[in-house]
C-alpha cells in the first residue's frame, strides 16, 4: 500500500515526539554570552530562559570567573552561597537542561546544590536538571564551586 506523503509526516512527527526529541537551545558558557555581569548578579538572556546568578550569601562576586572573561577562562563558575534560578520564558515548558562541568568534582557540586522545583544527576562531568513543572522557574542554592561550560536547554 502507498502512503502519501501528508500521512508520511505524521507518522515522523509522532515518532519524533516519541523518541522524546524537540526544541533545544545550546547556550555556551565557554564565551561571553551574558547579557550582564555585576559584583551581584550575572545574567544570561536567551528567547526560551533567563539564568541569573545572584551573589546572595556568596563571599565570591557572582561575575568572578566567567567564560570568555581574562583570555583563559573556559567556563562560568557559581560559588557556595550563590543562588542560580532558571526561569523559562512564557509559553517554553523545559523538559530537561543538561550541563556540562569542567571536572566531576563540580558536577558533583551542582548535583549537591539544594534545587527548589527541580532534581538533578551526574554522569561524571554531565548533569542532567529535571525540572518538576518545567514552566516554572528553577533554583539551585549552590553548596559548592560549580564550573559549566555548556547549558542545553531541551524545550
Amino acid at each position: 500500500k502507498v502512503m502519501s506523503p501528508k500521512a508520511e509526516t505524521v507518522v515522523l512527527r509522532i515518532d519524533q515526539e516519541a523518541k522524546g526529541e524537540g526544541n533545544q537551545l545550546v547556550l555556551d558558557l565557554s564565551k561571553k554570552t551574558y547579557t550582564t555581569a555585576t559584583e551581584d548578579q550575572v545574567v544570561w538572556e536567551t528567547d526560551v530562559m533567563t539564568i541569573t546568578v545572584s551573589k546572595a550569601n556568596a563571599t565570591t562576586n557572582a561575575n568572578n570567573y566567567l567564560g570568555g572573561d581574562a583570555g583563559d577562562h573556559t567556563s562560568s563558575r557559581f560559588y557556595k552561597g550563590s543562588k542560580v534560578t532558571f526561569a523559562p520564558k512564557s509559553g517554553i515548558t523545559v523538559k530537561s537542561m543538561v550541563c556540562t562541568a569542567t571536572t566531576a568534582n563540580f558536577a558533583k557540586a551542582f548535583v549537591e546544590s539544594a534545587w527548589t522545583n527541580a532534581t538533578a544527576s551526574a554522569n561524571d562531568t554531565i548533569v542532567t536538571v529535571t525540572p518538576s513543572n518545567g514552566a516554572n522557574a528553577m533554583e539551585a542554592a549552590i553548596g559548592g564551586t560549580v564550573g559549566l561550560s555548556q547549558i542545553v536547554i531541551n524545550y
